[in-house]
């Protein structure tokens, strides 16, 4: 089971586990699950909206403990077309006193372990949120939906070393403020609970960069997600992920998406509430009472389990920061490489070293999108990509790790045309060309980058060869589809979504080109082990 899930914030109304499981059940009236006014447990089957059968249990906890009251209602909903079981557990904590704590966990068992979709809040949490009396995270304030914020407030809430709740904030769109607020309500239903989302106005945009720096700022139409500020290095700007507002553009849910990427490690992270630990027992053995002394005599090792557990949580979540900044390293990286490459083939000609190829139009060194760097590509002579090719490139585009991408996508579309344009001709074909390495635009001749045909595995199985036939130009075969083994690794790791750019070498055939005929997920072009 894989804790997708966690959201843990304070909430000031009274009658706070009354009015939590009201909510709840509410919540499973919306969602079909059919739960009688005061019947605790349930089970049975609902048709949700998709049209999906899904097979459902309720159960719901109370217990009372010297100064912990605490209500559990717990949610399995099995979901057998799709070979997955989900859990939601909504937990409420009080002291007796007005308010409390309410906590929410979403889980996922899944028959492909090789796909972890992202984490979304579910509606309970917007609801409790919407409805809730000055819920909270520390000092920051849940919101029911993105806010406007002036300045200084919002300057002093990214420094604040105290802060443990992440905030995203979105700068005002030149293209009206309708566009922005809808791009900041997306991400606050994707992210309720776990960040809180603000808007900058328009006028406030300068004058937000001057208070915190131009690296830690936010603009024209972008979004960042300021993680709490903690450590030496808490305000370092790598830490903080930036969107740019043409990738922000792609769509509404693209920066709520990216940032839920981000936090997607780190909020499985987030311990459980202290209060709990006093309950647990209680709670757990609240339908069984034989089940109390046997929770007893365990309860020190299921301490030490779940501490041992957090621990590895918090670890993954330290290694998912680091990750992030070799990313954001990688990204830059490759941008520099790619300005360096234009530059040296721009340089070149005035050192009397041009090539008897055509000009290539001027075009950009570095892009900002993978959608980018395909549009740029069709004004490149010698390369051709199928108008059916691109294969989920949003997807792609709304990855944490997609500047990178972009940029060495656009560098192997470059090598892909210089090689075909017969620049720095050698003999032999593609792998010699690259291997030469006498364009400034050449692609690394490593197995790890390029492989000009597939593994024994994947030739040896049809199902998987089957999966190499895309579409070409009539002009290379006619039915307009063929087989393909050439391909970049634009990335190695990464898992089903690391991006694969299939190619043809038609350099000398009748269109003296390079053909591609897939860009996308490596999850399309699957190897052994992979359905």
């Amino acid at each position: 089971m894989a804790l997708l899930y966690r959201a843990i914030w304070e909430d000031d109304r009274a009658n706070l586990l009354d009015e939590v499981e009201r909510e709840a059940r509410r919540w499973l009236a919306d969602k079909g699950v059919p739960l009688e006014a005061g019947v605790d447990d349930a089970a049975g089957e609902y048709v949700d909206v998709g049209g999906e059968t899904v097979a459902f249990e309720v159960t719901t906890w109370r217990a009372t403990v010297p100064g912990v009251a605490a209500l559990r209602l717990h949610l399995v909903e099995q979901r057998d077309e799709r070979g997955q079981r989900w859990t939601t557990d909504i937990t409420s904590l009080t002291n007796g006193e007005p308010g409390g704590t309410i906590w929410v966990d979403v889980d996922r068992e899944s028959q492909d372990p090789f796909t972890r979709p992202l984490f979304g809040a579910p509606r309970i949490v917007t609801s409790l949120i919407e409805s809730g009396i000055a819920p909270r995270v520390g000092h920051v304030r849940l919101e029911g939906g993105p806010k406007v914020i002036e300045v200084d407030g919002l300057a002093g809430l990214i420094r604040n070393e105290d802060r443990r709740l992440p905030v995203v904030v979105f700068a005002h769109d030149r293209r009206g403020p309708r566009e922005t607020l809808a791009r900041a309500e997306a991400a606050y239903r994707r992210l309720a609970g776990v960040a809180q989302v603000f808007v900058l106005p328009e006028e406030s945009v300068e004058a937000f960069k001057e208070s915190v720096g131009e690296e830690l700022a936010v603009w024209g139409g972008g979004a960042r997600l300021y993680l709490p500020n903690r450590g030496p290095g808490g305000l370092n700007p790598g830490r903080h992920r930036y969107v740019t507002g043409a990738k922000a553009a792609l769509s509404l849910g693209t920066a709520g998406e990216v940032f839920a990427s981000l936090l997607s490690t780190t909020v499985p992270a987030t311990p459980p509430p202290p209060a709990f630990t006093a309950v647990r027992a209680a709670l757990t053995s609240a339908k069984d009472p034989g089940l109390e002394a046997a929770l007893v005599r365990g309860e020190e090792e299921l301490r030490e389990r779940d501490a041992a557990l957090q621990e590895l949580r918090e670890q993954v979540a330290v290694y998912s920061e680091e990750s992030l900044e070799l990313k954001i390293e990688n990204e830059e990286l490759n941008g520099q490489l790619n300005a360096l490459s234009g530059e040296v083939s721009r340089l070149r000609p005035l050192a009397g070293k041009a090539s008897s190829a055509p000009a290539v139009v001027e075009l950009p060194d570095a892009v900002s999108t993978i959608r980018e760097a395909l549009e740029l590509a069709t004004k490149l002579f010698h390369l051709e990509i199928h108008p059916d090719a691109p294969i989920d490139i949003e997807k792609l585009d709304r990855d944490v790790a997609s500047g990178a991408w972009a940029n060495t996508i656009w560098r192997g579309l470059r090598a892909l045309d210089a090689y075909a344009s017969g620049e720095y001709a050698v003999e032999g074909g593609l792998w010699e060309w690259c291997r030469a390495g006498l364009s400034p635009w050449t692609w690394p001749a490593s197995a790890k980058k390029l492989a000009m045909t597939e593994s024994e595995g994947v030739l040896n199985d049809p199902r998987l060869r089957g999966k190499r036939l895309f579409p070409v130009s009539d002009k290379v075969t006619p039915g307009g589809r063929i087989e393909m083994l050439s391909h970049l690794k634009i990335a190695e790791g990464g898992g089903p979504i690391a991006p694969r750019l299939y190619f043809l070498d038609d350099t000398a055939g009748a269109t003296g080109k390079v053909h591609i005929g897939f860009i996308g997920p490596h999850e399309h072009v699957p190897n052994q082990g992979r359905s």
